[in-house]
């Protein structure tokens, strides 16, 4: 009897078992626990079969990046498209961005391995160009806000500044209080007290306001409240119940 040919969707849910299984995995053991031999005790395909969809670990390990890029993709374009000025629109990103990292921090620190060199250079071309190609889907968002600031004047770029310099900055800035402030990340005496919502807030602000980002010094805690009560309800929601779960106050 000839082998049943898988269309794509059947092909795509078997793919998302395997993912899912190894960030299970990951969470449990961390990324050095990840292992083909054990993903594979632990979902009903072979370890062949596992090759046909990931050239190896750390294949899958850029897979489950792309998954969690295509995760933030989606809230950073509810958060684009938030109804404010365009100072309230980058900061609803910037929370965006630190309400995914608190939901599913695991996802968040995976971002940094599978750019590391000895996963990145063992990735497939495929999966590569997969991960590039969510990367510039986030980054085309912000660039789109910061060019709707510039369109109605409410920022204005000297000639050795780009769009683009602009949104590295905003991303680096948010990703770097993010990681340094994560809650399994152990602190040092200078970061021992800072929370860090109103971190990301305050750094978020100051770097606004340096390249003279209007409204100036506008406070951000109207905006975010809104956005808690109503465009990122049911995340919010979500961060709750993890918190309770693990007995931390939100």
């Amino acid at each position: 009897m000839s082998p049943k040919i898988l269309d794509s969707a059947e092909l795509d849910a078997r793919e998302q078992v395997m993912l899912r299984s190894a960030f299970q995995l990951i969470a449990e053991e961390g990324v050095s626990g990840l292992t083909i031999d054990k993903l594979v005790n632990r979902i009903p395909y072979s370890k062949g079969t596992v090759y046909n969809h990931f050239s190896g670990k750390e294949d899958l390990l850029t897979g489950l990046c792309i998954e969690a890029l295509e995760h933030l993709s989606h809230l950073f374009q509810r958060a684009a498209a938030y109804p404010g000025n365009s100072r309230e629109r980058i900061t609803a990103i910037g929370f965006a961005y630190m309400l995914h990292a608190q939901i599913n921090p695991v996802a968040f620190m995976l971002v940094i391995t599978a750019k590391t060199p000895s996963i990145w250079e063992k990735t497939s071309d495929k999966r590569q160009q997969a991960y590039q190609q969510k990367e510039d889907q986030l980054l085309q968002v912000f660039l789109q806000v910061i060019c709707d600031a510039i369109s109605v004047g409410d920022l204005s770029l000297p000639a050795s500044f780009s769009e683009s310099d602009v949104a590295f900055a905003l991303w680096a800035n948010c990703f770097g209080t993010i990681a340094l402030l994560q809650e399994d990340l152990e602190r040092c005496a200078v970061r021992q007290n800072i929370e860090m919502e109103p971190a990301v807030l305050r750094h978020c602000s100051l770097l606004l306001n340096s390249f003279g980002w209007l409204p100036l010094h506008q406070n951000p805690e109207p905006t975010i409240e809104q956005l808690k009560t109503g465009l990122f309800k049911a995340e919010i929601e979500q961060l709750e119940q993890r918190l309770t779960a693990k007995g931390q106050p939100l």
